[in-house]
């Protein structure tokens, strides 16, 4: 796969481009123009993505707030690990069954 650089047309037979190189957080156009093989050009074509920046979460690093913390919840664990609830939530919820971790009934986690 080709990659992309800023104001430089990509040539490619495919019909897919697959953006590979990491590109900076925010909107990003990208420009398509299609050759037939008569030599027919299209008009251009915009569309604009949009990077966002996710967050890694760190299981050492929940392990860590946990041991310092015994009972934190949800929310200050998101605040001290600097992460989005629901994506924490989420691996949360995999060491809880994986049986890491627990999770009491008042929504506190320790360290099992």
């Amino acid at each position: 796969m080709p990659t992309f650089k800023r104001n430089v047309a990509i040539e490619t037979s495919s019909p897919v481009a697959k953006v590979e190189n990491k590109l900076p957080v925010g909107n990003h156009t990208f420009q398509l123009v299609v050759e037939d093989n008569a030599g027919n050009r299209s008009r251009p074509v915009k569309t604009v993505v949009e990077v966002i920046r996710t967050a890694t979460i760190d299981r050492e690093g929940i392990l860590e707030i946990i041991r310092e913390n015994p009972g934190i919840n949800l929310t200050r664990m998101a605040r001290g690990l600097n992460v989005r609830r629901n994506a924490l939530r989420l691996e949360l919820l995999k060491m809880v069954e994986e049986e890491v971790i627990r999770r009491n009934s008042r929504g506190e986690y320790f360290i099992i």
